[in-house]
């Protein structure tokens, strides 16, 4: 046990160790790629929409006139300080854009994993409980067929069949826009905003239109799960096969 526990601090802190060099490399990679690319970043933003002056001032203020390594210094500085700078279009920041999205993408995350832990583990249990019979087999086909479906097709169909056909779920957008309105955003993850703001209609809008999105991936992602049958939910005859071909004592 203890050895175990030993090799499962060694491996995290040698994925911790290796986690910064391999930003490092991919910032590096970034940065290279963005100046060995044709064409100039500023000019194809703002090319034919204004004056050639107005151009080479956003790529002084940009930095694009200074050094490659006096660049390279301060893209990594500003990287490391999180100063993603402001959009060359509408001058939003970087960092509001990424907390609007990123907030709706981990919050999308959050519902399907949600969904994938009940469903995968709950077919798994029951499949690994009723080995060799009926459930187990039915659980391995719905595992296999869900996670080789293309999450992309099985949204388009629960779209289809529950949206447009019976009309139960929406099938686009965060809320709808009445919500988006009255929603006061202080986390921007809206489960919780509505709740902190004991916005009872707008959390009703919030799961509603989440659950097409959660469902779809979590029920794809669910597929390996299931696969993954928990011992302790065997009989115990079963167990003690698979503790033995394991090399494990019952």
């Amino acid at each position: 046990m203890r050895s175990e526990s030993t090799s499962l601090r060694t491996y995290l802190l040698t994925r911790l160790a290796l986690a910064i060099p391999t930003a490092l490399i991919l910032l590096t990679m970034v940065f290279l790629l963005m100046r060995v690319a044709p064409g100039d970043p500023i000019q194809a933003a703002l090319g034919g929409h204004v004056s050639q002056q107005e151009i080479e001032k956003r790529r002084q203020a940009a930095g694009y006139d200074r050094p490659i390594v006096v660049q390279y210094v301060n893209y990594l500085g500003d990287a490391l300080t999180l100063n993603l700078g402001d959009t060359l279009s509408d001058h939003r920041s970087v960092t509001s854009i990424i907390v609007d999205n990123g907030s709706a993408t981990l919050e999308l995350t959050i519902y399907a994993f949600t969904i994938t832990l009940l469903v995968g583990v709950s077919i798994g249990l029951v499949a690994g409980r009723y080995r060799d019979t009926w459930a187990d087999i039915g659980g391995r086909m719905f595992g296999i067929v869900i996670y080789a479906a293309p999450v992309f097709f099985l949204g388009f169909l629960f779209q289809l069949l529950f949206g447009s056909t019976l009309g139960w779920l929406p099938t686009t957008g965060r809320v709808s826009p009445l919500t988006e309105f009255e929603l006061n955003k202080i986390t921007h993850i809206y489960t919780i905003d509505a709740i902190i703001g004991l916005n009872w209609n707008a959390l009703q809008d919030v799961l509603l239109h989440m659950i097409l999105p959660a469902v779809t991936l979590g029920l794809v992602i669910s597929g390996v799960m299931i696969r993954q049958k928990m011992p302790n939910s065997l009989s115990p005859s079963t167990r003690a096969a698979w503790a033995s071909s394991s090399g494990r004592e019952t």
